[in-house]
């Protein structure tokens, strides 16, 4: 829903009231840091303003003109920009918001007042030449975003230009709120928290039920890491751990820190980890990624323990 009015300067003394319309689009969300999302967004707005304005009868216009009422319907493309700042369930949202105007219409209202009877005439017409082709404004927000993928958002929108050509610093402000589905947001939660259950992690490897769910393994904590398969892939009489990272794009881990109960720690061109563990043995890996835009790094970390002997295979798949 949204709810638009007109505000700078001229704009309280001339009586403009908000105007009700709606709004509907797509958006993409992507993280930039542990609690930090980029999150562009394509909307299409339905935008404007009501202006009403009274004459006394003894200085209407041209001698009878009692009232002007102007419906003025916006409907732009709007883009908006924004970081996103998670508190648990709460977020905090602000950005630039640039806005493209599809179509504009107008509908005035007079009331006339002929021989002391009050007529009322209307008139439409479309205003695109009068109206600012392009709106540059900035947005603030906060809202709560369930586990589920829904979500619930309050925002204020202030544009910064004129919207009537040369009509006096007059600027769009715009009240939003919203419902919003997030498709995979189950998925990343699981992905994303330290979560101990393994029946709700992800794997990416075409493995069977029983085989991804084997024993002897348990994931104790996961950050920030897109997803991972544990599998015993031998037998041994000395134990073995081995992190392989799967890399996609230029993600791949630096500053990789592995951490151990026992066994003698070993790197090859092909995983890294340690030998001669004894189990029951708990160990794990932390590691820095760029961010999915490129700007900044994320720190990732997995713990978890292995309880029965044999070569064991931890692959990881970074962003």
């Amino acid at each position: 829903m949204n709810f638009s009015s007109i505000n700078g300067i001229g704009s309280t003394s001339n009586n403009f009231d908000w105007r009700q319309g709606y709004h509907s689009g797509i958006f993409v969300y992507s993280n930039i840091g542990d609690r930090i999302f980029f999150q562009p967004e394509l909307l299409y707005s339905s935008r404007g303003y009501e202006y009403t304005k009274q004459y006394s009868e003894d200085k209407a216009i041209s001698g009878d003109t009692l009232q002007f009422r102007q419906n003025m319907k916006l409907n732009y493309l709007d883009v908006p920009l924004l970081i996103k700042f998670h508190l648990g369930k709460i977020f905090f949202e602000a950005g630039p918001q640039f806005g493209f105007l599809l179509s504009s219409k107008s509908r005035d209202e007079y009331l006339l007042n002929q021989k002391n009877n009050a007529v009322k005439v209307q008139s439409g017409y479309y205003s695109h030449s009068v109206i600012e082709p392009i709106d540059i404004g900035f947005v603030a927000g906060v809202g709560y975003q369930m586990n589920s993928g829904l979500g619930f958002n309050f925002r204020y929108n202030q544009g910064f230009r004129e919207v009537v050509k040369r009509a006096n610093w007059q600027k769009n402000v715009l009240i939003q709120t919203s419902i919003t589905y997030t498709l995979g947001y189950r998925a990343y939660k699981e992905r994303s928290t330290g979560n101990t259950s393994t029946d709700n992690f992800e794997e990416y490897f075409d493995l069977s039920k029983a085989r991804r769910r084997q024993d002897g393994y348990k994931v104790l904590f996961k950050q920030n890491i897109q997803r991972i398969s544990v599998v015993k892939v031998g037998e041994a009489t000395r134990s073995e751990v081995q992190y392989v990272f799967n890399s996609i794009g230029s993600h791949t881990p630096s500053n990789v820190l592995l951490m151990g109960t026992s066994g003698f720690e070993e790197q090859t061109p092909l995983y890294k980890g340690f030998r001669d563990i004894q189990v029951p043995f708990k160990g794990g890996v932390r590691f820095s990624t760029k961010s999915s835009i490129g700007s900044g790094t994320i720190e990732s970390n997995l713990e978890l323990e292995i309880s029965k002997p044999g070569i064991w295979m931890v692959t990881i798949l970074t962003q």
